[in-house]
Parts: structure tokens; sequence; C-alpha cells
């Protein structure tokens, strides 16, 4: 008879069932678009200049229906120390608390409610109470900027064809935002500042964001 069967025996602890994660909402590009401009607006007026941000996403490719908010941030190196956890700070009275990291790596997926001033008639099933997913990009490096604002645009189609012509050239696109790393030999970071550049280095057309499904 296993032991703990026996009498007086501690009886063993009930299996752990995780629970399903809550399905992916359609959301109006003009509503997401305004949860957007919230949060940008946020970030912009308590941190000026320090601070460049960009909407990025399926907004940014203007997809009719999203399913979440991507913003990129571009923080002032020698103002990061009080500016990164500011935003923490001034975003919260709309998140839930998030785990912050450098280096593009995202600000954890969190939720913000929506608690608009008005809301356009159609959107009225859209009550304070449900909240848009938003993800927050953040970096202090400029040469890096750009490619999270590339692959945070997406689409994921287009980023899988970008991934495969720096494969074709010995390169590895880095999915966090560090660049384009050359695996020839010490794995240079070659940086950049902007979209176009990346893509001509590529050999790919420059296309306008919402063009870019393929």
């Amino acid at each position: 008879m296993p032991q703990q069967l026996l009498e007086g025996a501690p009886a063993p602890p009930p299996p752990t069932v995780k629970a399903p994660k809550p399905p992916k909402r359609d959301i109006p590009l003009a509503l997401a678009e305004n949860a957007a401009n919230l949060v940008k607006g946020i970030i912009e007026r308590d941190w000026g200049e320090r601070v460049v941000v960009t909407i990025a996403g399926s907004i940014r490719r203007r997809r009719p229906v999203v399913h979440d908010v991507d913003i990129v941030v571009l923080v002032d190196k020698l103002a990061a120390d009080d500016v990164i956890p500011g935003i923490t700070k001034t975003c919260l009275p709309h998140t839930a608390e998030g785990k912050m990291r450098l280096d593009g790596s995202k600000l954890k997926a969190f939720p913000l409610a929506i608690q608009f001033h008005s809301v356009p008639a159609e959107f009225t099933e859209w009550s304070g109470d449900q909240v848009i997913p938003v993800e927050l990009y953040i970096t202090t490096e400029p040469n890096h900027w750009a490619t999270i604002l590339l692959i945070r645009t997406g689409s994921k189609d287009h980023n899988i064809k970008l991934t495969k012509r720096a494969q074709d050239k010995g390169w590895m696109l880095r999915a966090e935002g560090q660049g384009v790393v050359d695996n020839h030999g010490n794995g240079r970071v070659l940086a950049f500042a902007s979209e176009e550049d990346i893509l001509g280095i590529l050999d790919c057309d420059h296309v306008a964001p919402e063009t870019r499904e393929a």
C-alpha cells in the first residue's frame, strides 16, 4: 500500500490546474488608437524631451481590428534612472504592475482600463471595466530604437522575411531590438539610425507600415 494512503499520513495535495488564458478580443482600430494615445500622452506629458514615444504594432500598420497596443519608448540615457521608474509610476493609475527591463525587452504586458472622457457611440460595449492589453518596449540606446520599432511594428510575416534575409547574409536579426548581429567571427552588432537603413542593408525595399503584411 502506498505510504501516503496509510492511516494518519497526510493526503497528497490536489493537482494544480492552470486557468486558461482569456481569449483575445477584437479591438476596433479607433478605440485601440485612443488607448495608445492616452498612454503616449501620459509619458510625454511627464517626461517631455527626455523621451521619444512611438506607437507601433497593428495600429501603426492601420489594421482595422487589433488585439493589443504596442508602444516603443526611447529614453535619454542620462535621465534613465529617473525616467524609467517614473514611467511605471505615472502609468500605474491605468495599469497593473509590471516588471521592467532595459534594452528593448518589453515592460510586462499590462491592462489599460478604458476610461476615456468620451467613447464613440459604436464602442459603447467597451465599458469602464474592460481592458486593452498594452506593451511598452523601452530602450536607452538610440541605435537600437529603429530595430525595435521595425520589429514591433510587424507584421509577423514581414519579420520572418527580414529574419531570412539576415540569415542569408550570415547575420541575425535580434528580436529584442539590439540590432543586426554579424555572425561572421566576433558577433559584432550593426547599429542603425532608421528603419530605412536596416531594410537597405537587408536588400529590402522600404515600404510603408500599412503594407508590411508579407
